[in-house]
């Protein structure tokens, strides 16, 4: 039994894709999730420059997940809101996943 679990955790640290390899796909993922989240919604309620920030991110290099992110997503004029995303990159997949989405309020200097 331990030589199976040994030999699932030497084929999962040899699927591992390179860090730069993963921080791309984060790159393009975040990009396509700001297209997605105002593209439906009228210009006239859209910020003059919507755009996101990456407030956490990180790598590991066990588990299933070797990658984590949050990301605050500022898109809304005249409402102190943000959409606040947590991703992790799942190793077998080979993916950003989505795992929480909430909404926040925060202070017009936090927006800056």
């Amino acid at each position: 039994m331990m030589v199976a679990i040994a030999a699932v955790m030497l084929a999962e640290c040899a699927r591992r894709e390179s860090p730069v390899l993963v921080r791309k796909k984060f790159d393009v993922i975040v990009a396509s999730d700001l297209k997605t989240i105002v593209g439906d919604l009228p210009p006239t309620s859209l910020r003059d420059s919507v755009y996101s920030r990456v407030v956490e991110y990180e790598q590991y290099t066990q588990g299933m997940y070797c990658a984590r992110a949050e990301v605050d997503f500022y898109y809304l004029r005249g409402v102190h809101v943000k959409r606040t995303v947590k991703y992790r990159y799942q190793v077998r997949a080979g993916k950003w996943e989505r795992y929480d989405n909430e909404y926040q309020f925060y202070s017009d200097s936090a927006a800056r």
